[in-house]
């Protein structure tokens, strides 16, 4: 599973990057919401 790797992400993001909106991370269930899935080809 990726989640643990895409929290320590989140972490290492906030921590250097912490002006606001200066980068997003996101997470999406892709089988609740297939519309986004298709979209951006997840």
């Amino acid at each position: 599973m990726v989640n643990p790797i895409y929290d320590k992400l989140a972490d290492k993001v906030s921590a250097e990057y912490s002006r606001e909106g200066l980068i997003a991370i996101g997470k999406v269930d892709s089988d609740l919401e297939s519309s986004i899935s298709t979209k951006y080809y997840v």
